[in-house]
């Protein structure tokens, strides 16, 4: 049986990517980084697993430990059973937070994926390493960006950006010497066919702005509303990783879990308003405007956006994706289109919104 070390659980990529590779190989054993912190929550999380997927039982291993710390921070049996029984590594573990401060976001985000990738480096029956990523390693540029181009001299919007891409530039010093494959996935909603998600952000501000707003009413745009935002439902992410993982020969390569034909600003706008059946009319305003006025507090409270949304919402790139939809081909996983997307999303919204809190994910 293939032992599978894994950081981000109980996160919800983590969680939901182990499931999603038992559909496509049945043998794996998961050892499970969990920081002490949230072992309660991992080990519910475990038992409702199993439950629900017969075929995870007594195979989903809680150990405790730290990405922040050497060796993981691993007891030294488990960190010695790791270095000689590991095969496979999936470092998911990040802060996934636009306005987290730069010295927390450095420790997890860059400190971290450095010292799993030298722990994965002294494994002695290695076969791979996997690292989640993001396609906003590419900050502030523009154009079309390429699955093979990290630094290009960008500025960042925030510091989870520049730790992601500091993270990036770390774990590649490995890339000779490892079978490294690297995932970069757009912003991620919930699940094309239910809705389900952990935390309603995002777009999902968008949504809750228009539930409040009257039928015909008048929507201000966050800029022009004409470039596109890369949204990709959960389960085409979890689907594509955990095909190529293991269906493509992915060592030595960058795949974006981006979507190929994604839509406007406007177009999403206009999906939501139909799917909340609010007629809404919008208006295109500068984006210095928007995001000037949304840093205000009590406007930002009021309007209950974060001025952050304009800086993903009105910017003129678009990513590549040659190497994800080759790897994909003949699987029957493509990203759908977010028209098909954004009624299930509204629908899971409205029927959650009283029980749910925009909440940070997990680390």
């Amino acid at each position: 049986m293939t032992q599978v070390l894994i950081t981000g659980f109980p996160g919800f990529l983590a969680s939901r990517l182990m499931v999603r590779l038992t559909d496509f190989y049945n043998g794996y054993h998961f050892i499970c980084l969990v920081q002490k912190k949230f072992l309660p929550q991992a080990e519910k999380l475990r038992t409702e697993l199993m439950a629900q997927h017969p075929s995870l039982n007594g195979r989903l291993e809680l150990v405790t430990g730290d990405i922040t710390l050497p060796d993981a921070g691993l007891e030294p049996a488990v960190l010695d059973r790791v270095i000689q029984s590991a095969e496979d590594v999936w470092h998911l573990a990040a802060i996934y937070d636009l306005a987290i401060p730069r010295e927390p976001a450095y420790l997890v985000n860059t400190v971290g994926t450095g010292l799993i990738a030298g722990l994965a480096s002294r494994m002695k029956n290695l076969k791979h390493l996997f690292y989640i990523s993001t396609a906003y390693v590419s900050g502030k540029r523009t154009g079309t960006i390429y699955e093979e181009e990290l630094s290009a001299g960008q500025s960042f919007r925030n510091h989870y950006e520049e730790t992601k891409y500091l993270a990036e530039v770390e774990i590649r010093k490995f890339r000779h010497d490892l079978p490294l494959t690297i995932f970069r996935p757009g912003i991620i909603v919930g699940h094309s066919q239910t809705g389900e998600t952990q935390k309603f952000d995002g777009p999902y501000y968008v949504i809750q702005v228009m539930d409040r707003l009257p039928k015909g009413f008048l929507m201000t745009l966050l800029g022009s509303g004409n470039h596109t935002v890369n949204l990709v439902p959960v389960d085409y992410c979890i689907g594509a990783m955990a095909w190529l993982a293991t269906h493509a020969d992915s060592a030595g390569k960058v795949y974006h879990l981006t979507d190929p034909s994604p839509l406007t600003q406007l177009e999403i706008a206009q999906s939501f308003s139909d799917a909340l059946g609010k007629n809404l009319h919008f208006l295109s305003v500068p984006s210095w405007l928007a995001k000037g006025v949304l840093s205000i507090g009590p406007v930002a409270q009021l309007a209950g956006l974060p001025s952050v949304l304009v800086d993903y919402f009105d910017h003129p790139h678009q990513y590549d994706c040659t190497n994800t939809l080759a790897g994909l081909e003949g699987s029957g996983i493509r990203c759908p289109s977010f028209r098909e997307v954004s009624p299930v999303l509204v629908r899971y919204f409205l029927e959650k919104k009283k029980e749910f809190a925009t909440r940070q994910a997990l680390y």
